[in-house]
């Protein structure tokens, strides 16, 4: 108990997981890992399926939970002060941090649903799968997924791996029991999804003056290949690249049949939604006397997320009108 939980079981010599045979090895075994649980998950009756989704929710709270519990627990054996700085990097924010809550929240809420074909159910789903999934593949391909400080099978490490994992299982169980319906049409969804959570992710960040998600820079850029592109444009590059892998998803898994939804959006609106949130994660922080600001002044980095809500709620009501 104490090799899985304890605060003094730092290892002599680290583990190096950068892209060689250990990475390789892990890879392989978290393959073998999604497939047991995909094929050896199989849930059918509606009784079961909301077991299976209550089951998934409440493991990765728990999970989360477990983290901020230990995180703290070794805070308080160290000495160390529970200031502003401590809870804001404790706390899960970051894209998958976001994702392992949100994702938490709408298996829990949409076990009892028994339409789940609506466009609010479909919306999170689609951001689960589109930047959920996309989160735990790049954990598992980056470098610096564990706590060098720890072994393999320390809680720090099980619980980053088993997230991480989860958030990959998820999407792709939602598509095998058919509530998640996957089409091209719908990615906007994810688009939406991540530029939500950049909102989120750049207020936390510019009001501590922390790197949360990437909202300040991209550091693996900086310390794997030095390169360094300027604040906030390496958010337009990031954006690009993730949503041009989970384009790339959409693709691959779309389906031919699709059930549709209870209703749909004006594709025009949301699309100039979007840009104006866009522009404003890029401009809002470049209008601060200093980035990060470090005041209240970074509240206003939520008014992308204001306008991607709205932006939802209008399209539908002006496609439903129509």
């Amino acid at each position: 108990m104490n090799y899985f939980f304890g605060f003094e079981q730092i290892i002599e010599q680290e583990i190096r997981f950068f892209f060689n045979l250990n990475h390789l090895i892990f890879v392989f075994l978290m393959v073998l890992v999604l497939l047991a649980l995909y094929f050896g998950v199989n849930s059918t009756t509606k009784k079961g399926i909301r077991r299976t989704l209550l089951a998934l929710g409440f493991v990765l709270f728990a999970l989360e939970a477990g983290r901020l519990i230990w995180i703290a627990a070794e805070n308080a054996h160290l000495g160390l002060p529970f200031g502003l700085d401590f809870w804001v990097s404790t706390f899960p924010f970051s894209y998958c941090g976001v994702m392992s809550i949100t994702t938490a929240v709408v298996l829990i809420v949409t076990a009892f649903k028994k339409n789940t074909q609506t466009i609010g159910v479909q919306t999170f789903y689609n951001i689960i799968f589109g930047l959920g999934m996309l989160g735990g593949l790049i954990t598992f391909s980056a470098p610096g997924i564990f706590d060098y400080r720890f072994p393999l099978l320390h809680f720090r490490n099980f619980q980053t791996v088993a997230v991480h994992l989860l958030l990959i299982f998820v999407p792709l169980y939602l598509i095998k029991i058919e509530r998640l319906q996957i089409s091209l049409r719908n990615a906007w969804m994810a688009a939406a999804g991540f530029l939500g959570t950049a909102s989120i992710l750049m207020t936390v960040s510019q009001i501590s003056g922390e790197n949360r998600g990437w909202a300040l820079y991209i550091e693996e850029m900086v310390i794997y290949a030095g390169v360094y592109i300027p604040f906030p444009w390496h958010l337009f590059v990031l954006f690009l690249a993730l949503f041009s892998v989970t384009l790339i998803f959409y693709v691959v898994l779309g389906r031919k049949r699709i059930i549709k939804p209870a209703a749909s959006f004006n594709i025009y609106i949301i699309i100039c939604g979007l840009t104006v949130a866009t522009i404003g994660i890029l401009l809002i922080p470049l209008t601060f006397p200093q980035s990060p600001v470090e005041n209240a002044l970074g509240l206003l980095c939520l008014i992308p997320l204001a306008i991607i809500i709205a932006t939802i709620a209008l399209a539908r009501k002006k496609n439903t009108a129509n």
